[in-house]
């Protein structure tokens, strides 16, 4: 689960989404170590998580250079796509986590485009 560290090393925004309301649990206190590190550097990073976690984005949202958003219920999902750089990480958030991760310009560049398309369709809490 270390790959969030090595995003922070693109120093450019790190677009998610598709995250479940469980994410952050299954990460335990790593995330908050990340999200300092990363407010530390400035790097923006954009949320959309699914529906059902409002409050974990209104909490986000209180955080420097943080964004959240939310996208309908109907779109529920139990994987996240994380972008960054020339990286594109899937993640499963199943009871034992898996991670794809693929490094390829082209990848990311289309999944960076169809990610500022969802941005303007999710909901801001």
């Amino acid at each position: 689960m270390n790959y969030q560290f090595q995003l922070l090393e693109y120093k450019e925004p790190i677009f998610v989404f598709g995250i479940p309301k469980a994410a952050p649990d299954t990460l335990k206190d790593r995330i908050m170590i990340f999200h300092k590190e990363r407010i530390k550097r400035k790097i923006a990073m954009f949320h959309i998580y699914n529906f059902e976690a409002l409050e974990r984005i209104r909490f986000l949202n209180t955080l420097l250079y943080t964004y959240g958003k939310y996208i309908d219920e109907k779109l529920k999902s139990l994987v996240s796509t994380a972008i960054c750089g020339d990286e594109v990480f899937f993640t499963l958030w199943t009871q034992e986590v898996l991670i794809i991760r693929i490094k390829n310009k082209l990848l990311a560049d289309s999944y960076k485009k169809y990610y500022k398309f969802l941005w303007k369709l999710a909901i801001k809490p």
